[in-house]
């Protein structure tokens, strides 16, 4: 089945998603559960999805060492880096800045988080082995944003380079929408895709807000 996948387009949200799942279970519930009750269990609703808070403490054990040797890898100078390293970066060099150092892009990070999960059960982990790239501008958005934001508090340094990816010619803008139209109108110009599918993991209701803690309990959202 992966020979049929060119590439990926998808939200933070449906990356962080995909690797929960592998460290805790993920329970399956209604689209129409209320998210003021769930958020006094501890649980968060994603779509009809159902997410314990623990769950997103292991995956932030599981992410911040990554970070870490992201981080590493970022620093160090060409010939030096891992071998996931020297095949996902891109050299800058025309920012006296960055010069000769290595830079992380969203679909770069993504594939190096494929390999460190291990888990056939993962799309990532099939993305990473197959080659598949996967491009996510928004990926400093959800949970996985979080961590990037608060880790930087820690270890200050790591670069993640949106617009790389566009310089590059592998994706143009900076939404996940603008990608599907780029992806569209780059198969359109080689007779149309043989097939496009589209997934969408939300009901769009304003409830599932209240569940992780973007709507107040008191809160309107609709």
């Amino acid at each position: 089945m992966c020979v049929q996948i060119d590439c990926i387009v998808t939200s933070a949200g449906g990356i962080e998603e995909d690797f929960i799942k592998c460290l805790a279970p993920t329970y399956l519930g209604d689209f129409a559960l209320d998210g003021r009750s769930l958020r006094d269990k501890g649980i968060n609703r994603i779509g009809n999805l159902l997410v314990p808070n623990n769950n997103y403490c292991k995956f932030e054990d599981w992410v911040n060492p990554i970070l870490d040797k992201l981080l590493e890898e970022q620093n160090l100078i060409p010939g030096e880096a891992s071998p996931y390293f020297e095949s996902q970066c891109v050299v800058i060099v025309t920012n006296m800045y960055f010069q000769d150092q290595k830079i992380w892009t969203p679909s770069s990070i993504i594939e190096r988080l494929g390999h460190e999960i291990n888990d056939k059960s993962s799309i990532y982990y099939w993305a990473a082995k197959n080659k598949i790239p996967v491009f996510s501008p928004a990926l400093t958005d959800g949970s996985l944003g979080d961590m990037f934001f608060f880790h930087s508090f820690k270890k200050a340094g790591l670069v993640i380079d949106i617009l790389q990816g566009k310089k590059t010619g592998q994706y143009d803008g900076l939404t996940i929408f603008k990608n599907l139209d780029w992806l569209r109108s780059r198969r359109v110009k080689q007779n149309g895709n043989q097939g496009c599918p589209h997934w969408n993991d939300h009901s769009g209701r304003g409830v599932d807000q209240a569940s992780y803690l973007q709507c107040k309990l008191d809160g309107e959202s609709k």
